[in-house]
């Protein structure tokens, strides 16, 4: 019978263990998807990467080229003096101090359109997940506007970087984007993970023996550190293929960066975990027979 019950109890404290870690990773996506701290967070080296600062450059120059008025071509060698102060202002626009405030907006912009894309989806087409670049337009229009000659001002106030100005991160089909709201669904619900971990952890304790339930917890403890070592391992390395493009490059980013951000998050389980191993193993000591400690009866 108190074999039964130790068993009954192991399995309620594992369960509780994985609503805690299920509670703690619920909590982590539902403030990612929904404050702006933890993807300013993930995304903060990604200024540095030249990669992405070349494919940024390429698209707000293709974009911006692409608008040059047509009449510019009646000028002799206007469109080509017009391209050059392009290429200038996007360079001065990603050396700009202002860039990081850029890129705050650029993020916290995006975050918000694919929350509501996803929350949104009806069962239609399945939406694309887009990363919104005007917040650079804005920059790179100013630095041109204020670099360009007076005679070529009225051309180069026609360009505009703004509208619409987004790359295209990845598309989903219907299965995933359902799956992808039914999980931002769950994790604002990261609080009763906690509470079913409360509960099924007390009920372990209450319902193990004298002696098995100390042994029920430090096994318990052990198997969820090893399962948080294990998670840690995969998460640090989890990586998508390279894709040329700025849009499939800020994606590689955000879910490998993201996927470690995530590992950070989990390590006060860790601590969490040995305290019960640590607490399981004094209850096995203080319930082991007097005989056994070298104490008198």
């Amino acid at each position: 019978m108190n074999l039964l019950r130790s068993v009954v109890a192991f399995l309620l404290l594992a369960a509780a263990a994985a609503f805690g870690v299920g509670g703690a990773v619920a909590q982590w996506a539902d403030r990612a998807a929904r404050t702006p701290g933890p993807m300013r967070e993930i995304v903060a080296p990604i200024t540095h990467f030249e990669t992405t600062r070349s494919a940024l450059a390429g698209v707000l120059t293709e974009r911006a080229v692409s608008e040059i008025p047509t009449i510019a071509e009646a000028v002799p060698g206007l469109t080509g003096l017009i391209e050059g102060l392009i290429s200038d202002a996007v360079a001065a626009t990603l050396d700009d101090p202002g860039v990081d405030r850029a890129w705050i907006a650029a993020l916290d912009s995006t975050r918000a359109g694919v929350v509501a894309d996803i929350e949104g989806y009806d069962g239609g087409t399945p939406p694309t997940l887009w990363f919104d670049l005007a917040p650079f337009g804005d920059l790179a229009r100013d630095r041109l506007v204020s670099a360009a000659p007076d005679r070529v001002k009225p051309f180069v106030e026609e360009i505009s970087w703004t509208t619409e100005l987004r790359a295209p991160m990845v598309r989903l089909d219907p299965t995933q984007t359902e799956l992808a709201a039914g999980a931002l669904k769950w994790t604002s619900r990261w609080g009763w993970f906690y509470a079913g971990a409360a509960v099924l952890a007390v009920v372990g304790l209450v319902v193990g023996p004298r002696r098995g339930r100390w042994v029920a917890l430090l096994a318990a403890a052990l198997l969820t550190l090893a399962g948080l070592a294990a998670a840690d391992s995969f998460l640090w390395a989890a990586t998508i293929p390279d894709r040329s493009g700025l849009g499939p490059e800020l994606a590689r980013i955000i879910v490998e960066s993201g996927t470690a951000h995530l590992a950070q998050w989990l390590h006060p389980g860790r601590y969490v975990a040995l305290g019960a191993a640590g607490l399981g193993a004094l209850g096995i000591w203080y319930t082991w027979p007097r005989r056994h400690r070298g104490i008198d009866g």
